[in-house]
């Protein structure tokens, strides 16, 4: 099955889903992803209200740079993608660093991207613009956050995984759930919530 994910490298959770469809993938399981970039960077507005980041090449700060770099690898070398993909959501999570100019050169270096054209791509403002429309499409769909599913056919989902998998037969069985509720339109929200510890305390207000 071809589904495509809308991501950000920054999103614990985009890491999370990247790791259980990889999994997946290595049980047999017939799935391949396209990842699509999707900036919260841009979403949260977080430079200032109505500045669009594409715009501004001064900002390398944060995780955008990154999907653009990631967008603009994916197109031109495909095939040193998925080792850029991985590498990035690594130094975020797993490294715990953070995605500049330094670290995009050497991630596309470890994964056998053209480093001199993907800076040139950055300096000219061609990664941002595909970014840029890579984010106008995905908004257009509907997307808000990540990770967001897209399934042959049907709307996206938005789905946040946590906790540990207990073996390959579970993240079959969620997997499952998750396409037969995606499959059903009527469902158009499903939010687990949590009881408060310890009990909120409640004041007496006079009326």
């Amino acid at each position: 099955m071809q589904i495509s994910v809308a991501f950000d490298f920054r999103c614990g959770y985009s890491y999370k889903a990247a790791r259980f469809l990889r999994a997946l993938e290595k049980a047999g399981e017939d799935v391949q992803v396209d990842w699509r970039p999707f900036s919260l960077e841009q979403v949260n507005e977080e430079h200032g209200e109505g500045l669009w980041l594409w715009e501004h090449p001064e900002i390398e700060t944060g995780s955008f740079l990154g999907l653009a770099a990631a967008l603009w690898v994916k197109q031109k070398a495909p095939g040193a993608f998925p080792a850029f993909l991985w590498r990035a959501f690594g130094v975020m999570h797993d490294d715990g660093r953070k995605i500049d100019r330094d670290t995009i050169r050497s991630i596309a270096n470890e994964a056998g991207a053209d480093v001199p054209g993907l800076e040139a791509a950055i300096d000219n403002g061609d990664a941002r613009a595909l970014a840029a429309n890579e984010y106008f499409d995905l908004q257009r769909q509907g997307v808000f956050g990540t990770p967001t599913f897209f399934f042959p056919g049907r709307d996206g989902v938005y789905v946040r995984l946590r906790g540990q998998w207990k073996d390959d037969a579970h993240r079959k069985r969620v997997w499952n759930q998750i396409q037969a509720l995606a499959a059903e339109n009527i469902v158009g929200e499903l939010k687990r919530i949590h009881p408060t510890d310890p009990p909120p305390v409640i004041a007496n207000i006079p009326l």
